[in-house]
């Protein structure tokens, strides 16, 4: 079974929560962060507007491609696999 977005959100939050402490990692991951926390207010919320949520994947995958190894890792691919997600689908 498919997680929901909101579960798919929370497991890439608490992974990059966690990468964001290894020495050496991605340097953007704490925007990163702050981001995906955004996110999951967004799809929490009642409303319907999907310009902020648009916005913000928009936001987190520019900074996934900031580095091309980084969009190749394995948390990369998620990441951006959630940006194509939300764009496409208009998923919450």
């Amino acid at each position: 079974m498919r997680e929901s977005l909101g579960e798919q959100v929370e497991r890439l939050l608490d992974e990059c929560r966690l990468a964001a402490h290894v020495e050496g990692g991605y340097p953007f991951l704490p925007d990163i962060v702050d981001i995906l926390k955004g996110i999951l207010q967004d799809i929490s919320d009642a409303s319907d507007d999907q310009g902020m949520l648009s916005r913000r994947a928009g936001g987190l995958g520019r900074l996934v491609t900031e580095s091309y190894a980084f969009s190749q890792s394995r948390l990369g691919s998620e990441l951006l696999d959630l940006v194509t997600r939300i764009t496409e689908s208009g998923d919450r």
